[in-house]
């Protein structure tokens, strides 16, 4: 697809017109954003002081979510950009669960101000930075208006990368506050750095990388400080013991760290997709 995969839209433009109580679920979704960027393969749009959607999003695998940007010199970025699941503009009161979001350029997963939204029990893996920014997950908030969101019960698998960072604050907009974390509760997650020189085994090696300690790690500085902040009760990190990562296939080993951290197991459609 040149753009989204799928895409809601909520707006506020002569009267809010609201889209809520919605299913996206069971979908594959790849090779998005062939001539776009500044999108999600799975994209929510809301506006300012939107009402929760009470929608849910789950059972999706998504993959290769590119983006496309052509710059004042006519330089082309192929890899610019693009998110798994893009909560836009306040978009509040989503559930995301259960399903494997691999291959986006700035984050897997972007937080953009909103509310009471729930990111739980999925696989994400590799964000590839390939703009030169970004990070494995993505959060801008704003004092007032974001909070109460929750990260939970996740896998997040990634290969060392450009930016050395995992939380990436997409800051730089006026008024916004990027160190102010719209995640009210970051907790009991399996994050699996591997190294990109065993990428291609079934089963990489856990391979913590010495960035870890770099302070563009996350909105809060290294991981010491991330987590002496309050952040990430319970997280390990951990080989995450995927059956064939080289083949596509994301589900996880019976003995793989997440289960003791209250992971559900995924349907084999979205893991190995």
């Amino acid at each position: 697809a040149p753009r989204w995969g799928v895409h809601v839209r909520s707006e506020s433009d002569g009267g809010p017109s609201d889209s809520s109580r919605n299913l996206i679920a069971r979908n594959r979704l790849a090779t998005l954003g062939e001539q776009t960027k500044d999108f999600g393969a799975i994209s929510l749009i809301a506006y300012e002081g939107a009402p929760a959607a009470n929608t849910t999003i789950e059972h999706n695998c998504v993959r290769d979510v590119r983006g496309v940007y052509s710059d004042a010199d006519g330089v082309v970025w192929d890899g610019y950009m693009s998110y798994g699941v893009y909560l836009d503009n306040e978009a509040s009161g989503y559930a995301v669960r259960q399903n494997v979001l691999r291959g986006a350029t700035r984050g897997n997963v972007f937080f953009h101000l909103g509310r009471a939204n729930v990111i739980e029990n999925n696989v994400l893996v590799n964000a590839t930075n390939a703009d030169g920014h970004g990070g494995q997950l993505a959060v801008t908030g704003k004092a007032g208006v974001t909070g109460n969101n929750s990260f939970s019960r996740n896998v997040v698998a990634f290969s060392q990368t450009a930016t050395s960072c995992v939380w990436y604050d997409g800051g730089g907009q006026a008024n916004f506050k990027p160190h102010y974390l719209p995640a009210a509760r970051v907790e009991a997650n399996v994050y699996f750095p591997y190294s990109e020189t065993v990428a291609s085994r079934a089963s990489p090696e856990l391979s913590v990388p010495t960035w870890f300690g770099a302070p563009s790690l996350t909105p809060l500085g290294n991981w010491s400080d991330w987590t002496r902040a309050g952040y990430e009760n319970g997280s390990v990190i951990a080989d995450a013991r995927f059956v064939d990562m080289r083949a596509g296939n994301f589900c996880l080993k019976p003995d793989s760290p997440a289960y003791a951290l209250g992971f559900e197991p995924l349907p084999s459609a979205v893991c190995d997709c």
